[in-house]
């Protein structure tokens, strides 16, 4: 059978062929089909690339973060400017600080969330000073806040100073 007319022979096509020997318009519409997939496929590819880049673009800078009674100011810029402040413990629980983990974490938060790769719902197992949960409520999750009933007060006050709507409860994890 001669295709040339037909716009000629893609890689692929022999087996397009051998499943419709006799039909040679159908090949060439199902292999122009396959070609079509694949370039559709090469563009969701294309698309999770730049949403992995957009991970990789922190928007905000550690300081100040080790301070005891201190503020700390964590500005996010997606899905809207807003700024964050967060006031530290005395230092008289784990939970009252805010660790350099938690700060980095909330970037992450930030970047899952341009990437559209933030879940709807977010429970955050010890929760310390809220900022995590506090970004991803920003970014639009349903968020519960959870730490040790001692640490629940610093946590709902920043929540209540950033005129956050997240719930803020006790929560002992690991032990049964």
């Amino acid at each position: 059978v001669d295709f040339a007319g037909k716009g000629g022979l893609a890689h692929g096509d022999a087996t397009v062929l051998a499943r419709h020997p006799l039909n040679p318009d159908q090949v060439l519409a199902e292999s122009r089909h396959v070609t079509e997939k694949v370039e559709k496929l090469k563009d969701d590819l294309d698309d999770l690339r730049r949403k992995v880049a957009a991970l990789k673009q922190p928007t905000v800078s550690t300081e100040d973060w080790f301070r005891k009674g201190q503020t700390y100011r964590h500005a996010v810029v997606h899905p809207r400017p807003r700024e964050f402040c967060i006031t530290t413990g005395d230092w008289q629980e784990i939970g009252e600080l805010l660790w350099r983990a938690g700060i980095v974490t909330a970037v992450l938060i930030e970047a899952r969330s341009r990437a559209n790769m933030l879940p709807p719902k977010v429970l955050e197992l010890g929760s310390g000073l809220g900022l995590c949960s506090m970004v991803a409520s920003h970014c639009g999750a349903e968020v519960v806040a959870t730490d040790l009933e001692s640490v629940l007060g610093p946590l709902r006050e920043n929540i209540a100073a950033n005129g956050m709507d997240i719930e803020a409860l006790a929560l002992e994890w690991g032990v049964e």
